[in-house]
């Protein structure tokens, strides 16, 4: 009972707290959009450490990974529709797969008994999501910096 009131808690704060939902209607050119990227993938970083450490099962380590991924959801609706408004239908859908795979990892993080392999199983999904919008959409490696293909932001 404890764990729904804080996702309802939850919930609220970011459906009322100002700024809580600015960051993805702040994607609006090509700027944006690599910036919004860039706070994706940071976050995702920190949630995919938090899902395969050894410490999951804390709720401060799930707490922080909540967070984390209310940030990924936030900045990926952004990005989804910054591609919708430049018709880029295909790539507004593989990021509705890794939206869908972050609600589902979302709900799993707020549970009161979590369940470490199903948590990681809902990572693998995003990240795979992740991984062919990556590769038909962008350029670059981690040495030389990343970039969207041509063509993608026009």
């Amino acid at each position: 009972m404890r764990a729904a009131w804080l996702v309802v808690a939850a919930c609220v704060c970011l459906s009322v707290c100002p700024g809580a939902q600015t960051l993805g209607s702040l994607v609006q050119d090509g700027t944006s959009f690599e910036a919004a990227m860039l706070r994706t993938g940071d976050a995702w970083e920190i949630v995919s450490r938090a899902v395969e450490g050894p410490s999951y099962l804390l709720n401060s380590v799930r707490g922080d990974g909540l967070t984390r991924l209310d940030l990924v959801r936030e900045n990926l609706a952004g990005i989804r529709a910054f591609l919708l408004g430049r018709e880029r239908h295909e790539a507004a859908r593989l990021v509705d797969e890794a939206l869908a795979a972050v609600a589902d990892l979302r709900l799993e993080f707020a549970m009161a008994v979590p369940d470490q392999a199903a948590a990681s199983g809902l990572s693998a999904e995003v990240t795979s999501a992740c991984v062919a919008c990556h590769a038909r959409y962008r350029d670059g490696n981690a040495v030389q910096g990343f970039r969207p293909r041509p063509g993608l932001l026009d």
